[in-house]
């Protein structure tokens, strides 16, 4: 059944800065990273009724929030794993993660800074297949199209940048 012929309005939840439509119908719940830096803050599971709309909504990545004993999924170049709830969930697009406002809440992981007109950051934890921390070891991990111009860090927060050069 479609929720909008229904006549059933969209709610719209805003996390950082991607959205997520929901309408009536199934349950969707979103974690939100609070607090900044090591260990401060936690999460907080917001929950709705509906079922994605148009876009759907960005995915929660930051591996901070994990509290299982679960090893993290090796996910293929370009993906890393989602997180839901406090443990692991299935391996994601690296561009499909929501963003954080910075590197500071970033305390396990690694954060990617992704360029083009704005700076966007990603804490992630991805699968390496390499030991080295320069971008011909990196980038298949991190820089995804169009954000495929890689940037080594400069030893502190991001650990790499990936630039689009054609935004």
């Amino acid at each position: 059944m479609d929720p909008y012929r229904a006549g059933c309005p969209p709610l719209v939840v805003v996390v950082v800065v991607a959205s997520l439509a929901l309408a009536c119908g199934g349950k969707a719940t979103i974690d939100v990273p609070l607090g900044a830096g090591g260990g401060t803050g936690g999460t907080t599971t917001s929950s709705s009724t509906g079922a994605a709309g148009a876009g759907g909504g960005a995915v929660v990545c930051n591996p901070g929030g994990v509290a299982c004993n679960a090893p993290a999924p090796a996910c293929a170049p370009g993906e890393v794993p989602s997180v839901v709830g406090a443990c692991w969930g299935p391996c994601v697009p690296i561009l499909s993660c929501a963003t954080e406002p910075s590197c500071a809440g970033c305390s396990t992981g690694f954060c990617a800074a992704y360029v083009a007109w704005t700076t966007e950051y990603r804490c992630v934890l991805p699968y390496l297949g390499c030991s080295s921390t320069s971008c011909g070891c990196v980038a298949p991990y991190f820089c995804a199209d169009p954000f495929d111009a890689c940037i080594e860090g400069n030893g502190s927060a991001p650990f790499v940048n990936c630039e689009c050069t054609s935004c």
